[in-house]
């Protein structure tokens, strides 16, 4: 549910100048020649333009794309005292060039209301895990997803968020991955190694196709 584009950059090969020599011959003028005159005829191989998506996006990309279903509920009794049921729909498709993942999700929670949420997800090549930014309509200030790493079958997100001023643990499991559904589970810690539900969502893909254009709305039956 927590789910920037990395800039293009160009390398740029210059041609060596082939070194010359010099010839004399039965006394005329020494005439100059090329020691690699091949060298001239050689061209530099073009490594200009965009690069390509990471093979680590493009495995994001095949776990998330899609239109999606969605239903769970709140677990964490602080944040919703009895618990709370909610429904709604996620469209997940490619950010520019393939370099990122980029969510828009509509929620219903019942007596917490509705949610609409951003997310957009990418491969950060200096941490060697995902990284990533979540926004909603429940708070002003968008969070971190933390570091996301695949564990065997299951990607898992540790970080933390910021709840009455102090900073609590996260983590994030994206599991049970299928062509058609995959489960997404949240919980906090306490700081000490402990850790306790805080959300739970089912994804379903729903009708139309593995990929959806941006702004398309799907609304749960």
């Amino acid at each position: 549910m927590r789910l920037r584009t990395l800039t293009l950059a160009a390398l740029l090969v210059s041609l060596p100048l082939g070194a010359q020599t010099t010839k004399t011959t039965n006394g005329q003028r020494p005439e100059k020649k090329q020691a690699a005159a091949s060298a001239q005829d050689t061209k530099p191989a073009d490594t200009t333009g965009p690069q390509q998506p990471s093979p680590e996006i493009k495995r994001l990309s095949d776990a998330l794309i899609g239109r999606w279903r969605v239903s769970g509920k709140i677990l964490d009794e602080q944040w919703a005292p009895g618990g709370a049921e909610g429904s709604g729909t996620d469209i997940v498709r490619r950010g520019p060039n393939g370099f990122s993942v980029i969510s828009d999700s509509q929620m219903d929670f019942g007596k917490m209301g509705p949610l609409t949420g951003h997310g957009v997800m990418f491969w950060d090549p200096k941490r060697q895990g995902y990284s990533g930014f979540w926004c909603d309509s429940w708070t002003p200030i968008c969070d971190s997803t933390g570091i996301g790493k695949w564990k065997g079958d299951k990607l898992v997100f540790d970080g933390e968020m910021e709840v009455e001023g102090q900073k609590v643990p996260l983590r994030q499991t994206y599991s049970n991955f299928t062509k058609s559904s995959f489960d997404w589970y949240m919980e906090s810690g306490d700081g000490k190694g402990g850790w306790k539900p805080a959300m739970s969502l089912r994804y379903t893909r729903a009708n139309g196709g593995p990929s959806s254009p941006a702004g398309l709305s799907v609304q749960p039956k």
